[in-house]
């Protein structure tokens, strides 16, 4: 069966509520992490009894966890990904993509029953880092390690997200992106820009401005429309599409507020230091005569050394800052 989630949405979190949550019935998923999630957000579902075989790959140590690779290896079936990142809110789908949805699970259960076998085997054994000790009754311990990694996945709580004045900086750090102050600044603002019409067209933040737009974006900034859209190629959003001109005025308005409060940030005044001894400036005394004695308290002269045709002196040098591009 191929369930329209757009069509039944409002329907589906009461009737698949009490078959998620029923712990009796095993629910076999892959790579379940985003999904657990999205369940809960669109439809307030709950699973309960998860075996995810992306973790069981894992576990037993595949060449690879992704679906694509069980699907060869179980089954024989080399699958057809293009319409893995298909835009699939359109109606009527095409046939092509009702195949792929079907396909994309209708091997999963007979590979979830032939990986349960491999890991009830005797000789199945759990890699150190992914052990989990098995309760004193449950004797395969590498599908308690599965079972009980698909639980953990299971108790992921959606929480919505927030756009404040600490989100910015948060992305940046966690992204591990080296932007000078301005580039910073057109980072915070695009992020502001894609909270209120992700809000507006109850889109998802990917799909108005994925990650890589939105640090492209702030890394090289686009002072025009045309800019812009080669810096996106082929993969702007509708979203965005109608709303080229904001997204440069966004851009620029940050970039010009960026440069301003970076020149007009106070200097930190320089440490004093500690006052040199007093000079002695005696003339040098005659040949053959004695020595001229200058007492300390004499006014300080500063001492200026000729080199190279230039003056050195006691002027502090100026540390150099962040470059703005």
């Amino acid at each position: 069966w191929v369930v329209d989630t757009l069509a039944l949405r409002n329907l589906l979190g009461p009737a698949l509520a009490p078959l998620l949550a029923n712990p009796a019935i095993v629910k076999v998923l892959h790579g379940s992490d985003n999904d657990v999630v999205w369940l809960q957000r669109d439809f307030r579902l709950y699973l309960v009894n998860l075996f995810d075989t992306g973790q069981a790959s894992r576990v037993l140590c595949l060449p690879s966890a992704s679906l694509a690779h069980l699907l060869e290896h179980f089954c024989g079936v080399v699958a057809d990904k293009r319409y893995q990142l298909a835009d699939w809110r359109v109606r009527p789908l095409a046939p092509e993509m009702l195949h792929y949805a079907r396909s994309d699970t209708h091997y999963l259960l007979y590979i979830y029953d032939r990986m349960k076998q491999m890991l009830l085997a005797p000789s199945a054994t759990v890699p150190p880092s992914l052990a989990v000790p098995p309760p004193p009754t449950f004797i395969a311990a590498a599908l308690w390690a599965v079972l009980e990694r698909s639980r953990q996945l299971c108790l992921a709580l959606y929480k919505k997200e927030q756009v404040d004045d600490s989100s910015a900086e948060d992305l940046m750090a966690k992204w591990e992106l080296p932007f000078a102050p301005v580039q910073r600044a057109v980072f915070a603002a695009l992020l502001r820009w894609r909270d209120s019409v992700c809000r507006a067209e109850d889109e998802s933040t990917g799909y108005v401005l994925s990650r890589a737009q939105l640090t492209n974006l702030a890394r090289n900034m686009p002072g025009t429309g045309k800019d812009l859209l080669r810096q996106l190629g082929g993969s702007a959003s509708e979203p965005l599409k109608r709303r080229i001109t904001d997204v440069v005025d966004v851009i620029v308005r940050a970039q010009q507020a960026g440069l301003a409060s970076h020149n007009t940030a106070p200097l930190a005044a320089p440490t004093p230091s500690a006052a040199p001894a007093p000079v002695s400036h005696a003339p040098l005394p005659p040949a053959g005569g004695a020595p001229v004695v200058v007492p300390l308290g004499a006014p300080r002269v500063v001492q200026l050394v000729r080199k190279a045709g230039g003056m050195f002196g006691s002027t502090p040098t100026r540390q150099a800052g962040s470059a703005v591009p």
